[in-house]
């Protein structure tokens, strides 16, 4: 489990806790880490091989409070299980992302248009959810994108 309190942390810029067998949501509490340019707790969703869960990894719903990370830059939770939507405001608040990796997870929903703000866009991965509708055509805003 993720535990709260860490997010109090004034100066933390990068967490990575990837890799890991990591159960819970993400606290609410991860926007009070204002400083944070990268954040990745990706694979944490294992399997033994008979196919039966060692670990659903990081459940629930992306927080709200993940928008007030503005200096955002890497934001990496693929692998997990995380579902619901993708907030529409996404790209409007998180304008400095160069990574965003959500993909093997459990989200459904649109891909947001606000996501043709963010213009240092290198990679976005949102493979292996439940995602519908067009791709935004907005995402040709994001002119420095490699992988999508």
């Amino acid at each position: 489990q993720i535990v709260p309190e860490l997010f109090g942390l004034t100066r933390l810029r990068k967490l990575y806790l990837g890799s890991n067998y990591l159960e819970g949501r993400l606290p609410e509490e991860v926007g009070s880490a204002r400083s944070l340019v990268s954040l990745r707790a990706q694979d944490n969703y294992r399997e033994r091989e008979n196919g039966s869960v060692l670990s659903r990894g990081i459940t629930g719903s992306l927080p709200r409070s993940l928008l007030n990370l503005t200096r955002l830059e890497d934001l990496r939770l693929e692998n997990n299980f995380l579902g619901g939507t993708i907030p529409p405001e996404f790209g409007h608040k998180l304008r400095n992302l160069a990574w965003l990796r959500l993909d093997l997870n459990v989200l459904r929903g649109r891909i947001p248009s606000s996501f043709g703000r963010l213009v240092d866009l290198k990679t976005l991965s949102l493979s292996g959810n439940y995602m519908n509708g067009p791709l935004p055509k907005e995402l040709s805003n994001s002119i420095r994108m490699t992988t999508l």
